[in-house]
């Protein structure tokens, strides 16, 4: 059962049995009309932000593409087995060769730690900016397409050139100057004959005469 909201800001319950206050629900009614206040000045400081911040990270290493599809995926549970091995170095240190430094081994496990809770933050930032996007994206895209019907139904009664240009633009595929794809090869256009590589002194391969 839902309980009316209180206006005093006492906890009340929600219809997923959480409890939430006045001031709750009045953050989230802002974010969910925040695309009304985002601006492309206030993205771009943020963008500004991040460059710096990554600026900031010398520890960051940028691998080649083959030399990261080469590296092992460190997991969650990667993470607790080498943790776990941490323990184990140090509890029974004279049973590890000499050639393991338990302090330089342990540092490196934490620094794996740090920087798997660092993705996971970025991939929450990630989420969060591909949810906003989604939405903005949405309202601009529909507004967009009310643009098109009516610049094209206005080409259409008043056939000026440049509204005729400006249809066009909008809506490409039906624009003559918009380049068409190259038609795809049909299974009949290469023939095994056509791609065949001849063994080394045998002649060109014989043609395959129609029936």
């Amino acid at each position: 059962m839902v309980r009316q909201s209180a206006t005093d800001g006492r906890p009340v319950m929600a219809r997923d049995g959480s409890r939430v206050t006045q001031q709750q629900k009045a953050n989230r009614m802002k974010n969910q009309d925040q695309t009304e206040l985002i601006s492309a000045k206030g993205i771009e400081s943020a963008i500004a932000s991040l460059n710096a911040l990554r600026q900031e990270m010398t520890f960051l290493t940028a691998l080649a593409p083959n030399a990261r599809r080469s590296r092992a995926r460190i997991t969650p549970a990667t993470l607790t087995l080498m943790e776990s091995a941490v323990e184990a170095v140090r509890e029974n240190r004279s049973l590890i060769p000499p050639s393991i430094v338990l302090e330089l081994y342990e540092a490196k496990v934490q620094a794996a730690r740090g920087l798997s809770n660092l993705l996971n933050k970025l991939q929450e930032l990630c989420s969060d900016v591909q949810d906003t996007l989604s939405t903005v994206g949405q309202e601009a895209n529909n507004t967009t397409q009310q643009v098109r019907v009516v610049i094209r139904t206005v080409a259409k009664t008043t056939p000026t050139p440049g509204l005729k240009l400006l249809s066009q633009r909008l809506n490409p595929r039906s624009g003559r100057s918009t380049p068409r794809e190259a038609p795809a090869v049909t299974p009949a256009a290469v023939t095994p004959a056509s791609v065949a590589v001849a063994a080394p002194g045998a002649g060109p391969p014989s043609e395959t005469k129609a029936a």
